[in-house]
């Protein structure tokens, strides 16, 4: 992920779901969260740089993001680097402000 905002950030979850509702991640907070037994390294990143925020392979980011279908079943069956249809959501805290904010992009 490569980040604009022009604060340095950390990273705190991220999530993907086919669930089309606009209420879904406030509904759904818990989710955006990595767990403690995830949660290794902290994922900063400055203003302009970039970084891996799930782990492929055993590599980068802070763990396994898992995806949903829109009934919040699990996808399964799907090799990471798959083609996503849905949106991602992630969390993050800005460094400098302490100001957490939650984005989320459309994946197709």
């Amino acid at each position: 992920m490569g980040q604009g905002t022009g604060h340095p950030i950390t990273v705190t979850g991220v999530n993907c779901t086919m669930n089309s509702s606009a209420t879904w991640a406030s509904d759904n907070a818990a989710n955006l969260v990595y767990l403690p037994n995830t949660l290794t390294v902290p994922v900063n990143i400055t203003s302009g740089g970039q970084a891996p925020v799930a782990t492929i392979a055993g590599t980068g980011g802070l763990g396994g993001v898992l995806c949903k279908n829109a009934d919040a079943s699990l996808i399964s069956g799907v090799a990471a680097g798959s083609a996503f249809n849905g949106k991602i959501y992630i969390r993050y805290t800005e460094m400098d402000t302490n100001i957490t904010r939650t984005i989320m992009v459309y994946s197709q």
